[in-house]
C-alpha cells in the first residue's frame, strides 16, 4: 500500500503537479535533512543543500530510477548535490612538512555519543574534511570514488581523512564524560 501511494506521489510530481510536490517534500523531509546536516556545517547551509537537491528532482534535471528504492536514490541525490556545491567553490589545502603519512589508523574508544553530539562535531570540522570523511566513514564511498567525485588526489583525499579523524578523536577524547548509548559508536571504533 506505501509503495503504491509513493509511486503515484512520483508520478504526480514528475507530471508538475505542485500539491504532491509540497507532499513529497514534506513526507521526506526529516530523512533529506539528516543527510545533508552531516555534510553542511550548519542547519542553514544544510536545508540549502536539501531545496537545491530538491529543485533538481523537481525541475527534472535528475531523474528517479524507479529500479531503485526511492529512499536510496533521494539520499544519492543529496549527496550528491553536496559534492557538486563543495566543488563549486574554491577549496584550498596547505601540506606542511612531514604531514603526509602512509599510516592512516588511528586507534582509539570512542565513548558512546548521542546522535546530536557527533553531529555537532562533524560540523565543527573544516569542510573540506567533513566531507570526505562523511563520505568514507559514513556513507561507505571508497577513496578513490571520493577522488574522482572530488576531482582531487588520493594523496591529498588520505590526508584529509586522517586529519579528520585526528580531529574527531581530539573532540571525542575530550568528549568522554558522555554515557549515553549510540549507533555511532561501533563506526567510529572501525575507522
Amino acid at each position: 500500500m506505501m509503495e503504491g501511494y509513493l509511486n503515484q506521489l512520483l508520478n504526480k510530481c514528475i507530471k508538475q503537479n505542485s500539491e504532491f510536490k509540497k507532499n513529497l517534500y514534506k513526507k521526506h523531509y526529516n530523512f533529506s535533512l539528516s543527510i545533508c546536516l552531516r555534510y553542511a556545517s550548519n542547519r542553514r547551509e544544510a536545508v540549502e543543500i536539501m531545496n537545491l537537491g530538491y529543485y533538481k528532482f523537481f525541475s527534472l534535471k535528475v531523474k528517479y530510477d524507479k529500479q531503485s528504492p526511492f529512499k536510496a536514490w533521494l539520499a544519492d541525490l543529496m549527496i550528491n548535490t553536496t559534492i557538486e556545491q563543495y566543488r563549486a567553490k574554491p577549496c584550498f589545502l596547505v601540506l606542511e612538512d612531514g604531514e603526509i603519512e602512509t599510516n592512516f589508523e588511528i586507534d582509539f574508544e570512542a565513548e558512546d555519543l548521542e546522535y546530536s553530539e557527533l553531529l555537532a562535531m562533524l560540523q565543527q570540522l573544516p569542510e573540506g574534511l567533513r566531507i570526505i570523511y562523511n563520505l568514507y566513514a559514513i556513507d561507505g564511498y571508497s577513496i578513490q570514488e571520493i577522488c574522482n567525485a572530488l576531482g582531487t588526489s588520493e594523496a591529498i583525499c588520505n590526508l584529509q581523512l586522517f586529519r579528520a579523524r585526528r580531529i574527531l578523536k581530539q573532540m571525542i577524547m575530550g568528549n568522554s564524560d558522555s554515557s549515553a548509548p549510540s549507533v555511532f559508536n561501533k563506526k567510529l571504533r572501525e575507522i
